[in-house]
């Protein structure tokens, strides 16, 4: 066995037994890098080298040369050339070329009854040509623009999953997730009714949205399961979510909308399926706490958190749930080297004790701008070496 694949194997065994809330070898430390910011740090032009899978080959290398990591997520961008060849309003790209999601309304208020009696045929016949206007047009045309967008997306996300593969074997570094997925009430929300409309609409018809969350539901679980169907036993890889709307809104409809669409899509995916996620908790959960204790106790789930009280969330959810984050991303980019180890000591004191905790940033670096790779590295090296289970 070669040195990278024993250490490869190490590595998985930590992170197993992390998800098990029991004391691994050590501390592992997660690889919270996007792969704008690997362009970035490496020098090399943004707008060029992300439409070239190979020019994030080469810089996500470089963040692997430069600093310790015992797991990383796979490498995953929205491709620009896939949404510029849709026309699509939904994800747009900025001056510098990154892709952004606009505030958008694809479905109007009066169309909730089309969506539940058919949410497929509602998605693909009316709103995916509102979201992607160049679905928007006669036959053939339409085909040759999905069919031109299709191979575009599987040629640039095909590239991108050999070179996750790639950096997983030659740096013995595990790639954890083979996929992405969102919170029901956030699918409805993001890319069909907007912020706006989904507030309106729970005040007005409360009754069509939670039809309409379970509605979505199946095609959200079929998405999930699209590129790794799950098997028992099998804890990586995992489907990541991002949950987007919860901070924003109040404590009666996350009770009544939010949360009970979200505990029963997870429980399908975990449970049903047999898939290991990793949900991140954007913004500020702590008021939520309480009811992340529902989550049943599972090896299945990380949580990955940004804001709140780390103490408060490692004797409550914590019981129950892997944790990861809390490490303040802005302190690695203003901070001294000395402050961003005393803060990295503060949380592997309150998180690691027990087992339970991947030590990661409470965000995903964008930016090169973002942090100092001289504290980046001293922290990533003190948590390997200090975060060892005695």
């Amino acid at each position: 066995m070669s040195d990278k694949r024993k250490e490869y194997n190490e590595r998985m065994e930590m992170l197993e037994t992390t998800l098990k809330i029991q004391e691994p070898k050590r501390v592992p430390v997660n690889c919270p890098a996007e792969i704008s910011y690997a362009i970035e740090y490496a020098g090399l032009p943004y707008r060029q080298a992300s439409w070239t899978p190979e020019q994030c080959q080469i810089a996500f290398k470089k963040v692997f040369d430069d600093f310790h990591w015992d797991c990383f997520e796979s490498l995953f961008t929205r491709p620009p050339m896939f949404y510029r060849l849709l026309n699509a309003k939904n994800f747009t790209e900025s001056e510098r070329g990154f892709v952004q999601h606009p505030e958008i309304s694809a479905m109007n208020p009066d169309e909730y009854d089309e969506l539940i009696e058919d949410p497929y045929k509602m998605i693909v016949s009316k709103l995916l040509p509102r979201l992607y206007p160049a679905l928007d047009q006669p036959a053939p045309y339409n085909a040759y623009a999905m069919t031109k967008a299709a191979l575009e997306f599987g040629s640039y996300m095909g590239a991108l999953e050999e070179i996750t593969a790639s950096l997983a074997q030659d740096y013995g570094v595990p790639a954890l997730g083979s996929n992405l997925t969102v919170a029901p009430f956030d699918y409805l929300a993001d890319q069909f009714r907007g912020f706006t409309g989904i507030c309106r609409d729970v005040r007005k018809s409360p009754d069509k949205v939670k039809e309409a969350l379970d509605a979505v539901t199946p095609i959200l679980v079929k998405g999930a399961t699209a590129c790794y169907p799950g098997e028992k036993g099998v804890t990586f890889p995992y489907v990541f979510i991002p949950l987007h709307m919860a901070p924003y809104i109040n404590k009666k409809m996350f009770e009544e909308f939010y949360w009970p669409s979200f505990l029963k899509f997870i429980d399908i995916l975990v449970n049903q399926k047999g898939l290991t996620l990793s949900i991140f908790f954007e913004g500020d959960w702590e008021r939520f706490y309480p009811y992340m204790q529902d989550i049943p106790k599972s090896d299945k789930i990380i949580a990955i958190m940004e804001y709140g009280d780390m103490k408060k969330a490692k004797n409550t959810i914590g019981k129950n749930l892997c944790l990861q984050g809390f490490y303040p991303i802005s302190l690695l980019g203003y901070g001294t080297k000395q402050e961003c180890i005393d803060k990295a000591k503060e949380v592997i004191d309150i998180m690691a004790p027990g087992g339970g905790y991947i030590f990661s940033l409470d965000k995903y670096i964008l930016n090169a701008s973002d942090v100092n790779p001289e504290n980046m590295r001293a922290v990533n090296e003190f948590v390997r070496d200090y975060g060892v289970y005695k």
